[in-house]
């Protein structure tokens, strides 16, 4: 019984470590599609699967590319600000 439960434990384990690793893909992917909201929410689905399996190092990580997420939408957002051309003089 001990050894069942155990395996079932670790079967699913690596499933939610399966699934941090494809949250962390899809957030690159909408990362460089400059689609920061995305991005941001599959990185902290990956956060949070991995501080369920207490996987300190990652977690850790992920906070990383969450403020890196964060600040390349300020960034983003700032820029598009000031690269906006002022309105045409219409009495020209």
């Amino acid at each position: 019984m001990k050894i069942d439960s155990a395996r079932r434990k670790i079967s699913a384990n690596n499933e939610k470590l399966a699934d941090a690793v494809a949250y962390v893909s899809l957030a690159g992917d909408c990362y460089e599609a400059r689609d920061y909201a995305q991005a941001k929410k599959y990185y902290l689905l990956a956060k949070n699967t991995y501080a369920e399996l207490k996987e300190d190092a990652k977690v850790e990580e992920m906070t990383y590319k969450i403020e890196a997420v964060d600040l390349a939408s300020y960034v983003g957002a700032t820029a598009d600000i000031f690269s906006l051309e002022p309105p045409a003089n219409e009495t020209e």
